[in-house]
Protein backbone atom coordinates (compact mmCIF):
# COMPACT_ATOMS: atom_id res chain seq x y z
CA UNK A 1 0.00 0.00 0.00
CA UNK A 2 2.92 2.61 1.16
CA UNK A 3 4.88 1.51 -2.00
CA UNK A 4 2.09 2.48 -4.24
CA UNK A 5 1.14 5.58 -2.57
CA UNK A 6 4.78 6.58 -3.02
CA UNK A 7 4.67 5.59 -6.61
CA UNK A 8 1.67 7.11 -7.06
CA UNK A 9 2.96 10.61 -5.68
CA UNK A 10 6.52 10.09 -7.80
CA UNK A 11 4.43 10.14 -10.96
CA UNK A 12 2.52 13.20 -10.30
CA UNK A 13 5.53 15.51 -9.35
CA UNK A 14 4.47 18.95 -9.67
CA UNK A 15 7.27 21.74 -10.04
CA UNK A 16 10.63 22.43 -8.88
CA UNK A 17 12.01 25.79 -8.19
CA UNK A 18 11.01 28.68 -10.57
CA UNK A 19 7.85 26.77 -12.32
CA UNK A 20 10.76 24.34 -13.81
CA UNK A 21 8.84 20.65 -14.43
CA UNK A 22 10.59 17.73 -13.33
CA UNK A 23 9.76 14.89 -15.97
CA UNK A 24 10.09 11.64 -14.33
CA UNK A 25 11.88 9.75 -17.69
CA UNK A 26 10.97 5.95 -16.03
CA UNK A 27 8.42 4.10 -14.26
CA UNK A 28 10.50 2.37 -10.51
CA UNK A 29 9.36 0.89 -8.07
CA UNK A 30 9.92 1.91 -4.16
CA UNK A 31 9.07 -0.70 -1.06
CA UNK A 32 9.43 0.31 2.20
CA UNK A 33 9.35 -1.18 5.14
CA UNK A 34 7.20 0.84 7.98
CA UNK A 35 7.29 -0.34 12.02
CA UNK A 36 3.28 -1.81 12.90
CA UNK A 37 0.19 0.45 12.61
CA UNK A 38 2.64 3.52 10.81
CA UNK A 39 0.26 6.46 9.65
CA UNK A 40 1.47 8.25 6.86
CA UNK A 41 1.13 11.91 8.45
CA UNK A 42 2.23 13.68 5.30
CA UNK A 43 4.19 13.68 2.05
CA UNK A 44 5.94 16.43 0.27
CA UNK A 45 8.02 16.75 -3.34
CA UNK A 46 11.34 19.18 -3.89
CA UNK A 47 12.46 18.33 -7.49
CA UNK A 48 13.73 15.57 -7.61
CA UNK A 49 13.53 14.51 -3.74
CA UNK A 50 10.20 12.86 -1.57
CA UNK A 51 9.80 13.63 1.78
CA UNK A 52 7.34 11.28 3.50
CA UNK A 53 6.61 11.71 7.53
CA UNK A 54 5.26 8.97 9.50
CA UNK A 55 3.99 8.26 13.21
CA UNK A 56 3.90 5.18 14.96
CA UNK A 57 3.90 3.93 18.69
CA UNK A 58 7.87 4.43 18.93
CA UNK A 59 7.66 7.66 17.11
CA UNK A 60 8.28 9.92 13.87
CA UNK A 61 10.24 9.04 11.21
CA UNK A 62 10.52 11.10 7.48
CA UNK A 63 11.96 8.69 4.93
CA UNK A 64 13.37 10.83 2.19
CA UNK A 65 13.36 9.29 -1.41
CA UNK A 66 15.50 10.38 -4.94
CA UNK A 67 12.50 9.83 -7.23
CA UNK A 68 14.88 10.27 -10.44
CA UNK A 69 16.61 7.47 -9.10
CA UNK A 70 14.07 5.59 -7.38
CA UNK A 71 15.77 5.10 -4.39
CA UNK A 72 15.66 6.06 -0.69
CA UNK A 73 18.29 8.41 0.55
CA UNK A 74 17.69 8.56 4.30
CA UNK A 75 15.62 8.44 7.19
CA UNK A 76 15.16 10.92 9.55
CA UNK A 77 13.64 9.51 13.38
CA UNK A 78 12.31 11.61 15.40
CA UNK A 79 11.82 11.16 19.06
Amino acid sequence: MVAGMIALVAGLIFKSGKNKTVIVKKSFKLETILPANSTIVSTNTNGDRLTVHTRSEAGSQIIIYNVRKGIEVGRITLK
